[in-house]
């Protein structure tokens, strides 16, 4: 039978240090090659209906002795400004609602094990993937975050970070005040935090040790004047200026998704493979990388792993990021969860459907 997970479920079991040590097992999979993901796949196409689209999002990865995740979002997209910078929206349905799943497969007998819907496993698993480069790059006494958006992912950032520094202040900035100060109101009365709201990015970022952008502005957001000595930079939304890429002294990424079998010169590096109709402009991307690291400062986690130093000194300025490795990402988060979802007895059976198995040879 397969588990069925809704968000309320997930949330039931869902643990930011058992993703974070999932998380890094899986990018230590992927480093030592016994993981494999391709890039995002985003499927748009564009139709009469003003300046909208239609994209269909595929994440798919899996490793060795664990599972196989395939993750898929079915999104109509648009584009919106606030204060002048374009934002990029999306829903399903309806206006405030989405359609996203995780499949979760055993790569033992490829049989399906679960189904779950993706909202918040999403967002914790983008919270603990920073926190893992928090973890690895940023100053260990490391005290004072600032945090660019108040949205879902900023929610996550702050359970996914307290788990693995001490924090004794977060300042949030973003563009809308009442959502800045509820943000801070409720993650000071969930987590008996520090929070405050901030009247501008720059008060956020004035002399504190970790900043993280996680806003849904296309264009970057992350500039010059918010970078001083000793920071570490993470980005998930709004990324860096080609000028605060610069300043950057040590960038991690995490990986890089290993081309088709037989293109040994493949280099994709952005964040997502797009298709879209012939003769159509992609105009509802964002899938760049979230900075433009000098080559010669960025090291991997496989770095990492033979024995590199993550951070020289004090006053480096330090970034990391993911890569375009979301697969691998999904894989284990979403078993994890699974596993968890089990022992607890989480979620619904699916009825006695035998794992979508069929008789006919597809």
């Amino acid at each position: 039978m397969v588990l069925y997970l809704t968000n309320e479920a997930v949330a039931e079991v869902l643990d930011p240090v058992v993703l974070i040590n999932c998380l890094e097992d899986g990018y230590r999979n992927f480093s030592l090659g016994k993981g494999v993901t391709p890039p995002r796949i985003d499927l748009q196409i564009p139709d009469s209906a003003g300046d909208e689209a239609y994209q269909l999002g595929i994440a798919i990865g899996g490793q060795e002795g664990g599972y196989a995740a395939l993750r898929i979002k079915s999104d109509r997209i648009y584009h919106h400004l606030v204060d002048g910078v374009s934002r990029k929206e999306k829903y399903a349905g309806s206006r405030g609602s989405y359609l996203g799943l995780v499949m979760v497969f055993d790569t033992s007998d490829g049989s399906l094990l679960a189904i779950m819907q993706d909202g918040l496993l999403q967002r914790m698993r983008v919270g603990c993937d920073s926190a893992i480069g928090i973890k690895l790059m940023a100053r260990p006494e490391s005290s004072c975050m600032a945090l660019l958006g108040s949205g879902g992912m900023a929610e996550t950032h702050v359970a996914a970070i307290s788990s693995i520094r001490n924090l004794e202040e977060i300042r949030v900035f973003s563009p809308s005040l009442s959502n800045r100060e509820n943000l801070a109101r409720r993650m000071t009365a969930l987590y008996g935090l520090n929070v405050v709201a901030a009247a501008s990015a720059l008060e956020a970022a004035d002399g504190a040790d970790i900043l993280c952008s996680c806003t849904n502005s296309i264009a970057p957001i992350v500039t010059p004047e918010l970078l001083h000595a000793g920071l570490h930079v993470t980005a998930i939304g709004g990324g860096l200026t080609g000028e605060a890429s610069a300043l950057i002294d040590r960038a991690l990424r995490f990986g890089t998704a290993d081309g088709p079998q037989g293109f040994n010169d493949w280099t994709y590096e952005d964040e997502a493979l797009v298709f879209a109709t012939t003769g159509h402009t992609v105009a509802h991307g964002g899938t760049r990388r979230y900075a433009d690291i000098p080559a010669d400062r960025e090291i991997t986690f496989a770095d990492l792993e033979a024995g590199q130093v993550a951070r020289q000194n004090e006053r480096q300025i330090t970034f990391s990021q993911r890569g375009n490795i979301h697969g691998i990402q999904f894989a284990a988060v979403a078993g994890a969860v699974y596993e968890l979802a089990k022992a607890k007895g989480a979620g619904v059976m699916l009825g006695e459907v035998g794992g979508f198995f069929q008789n006919i040879r597809n």
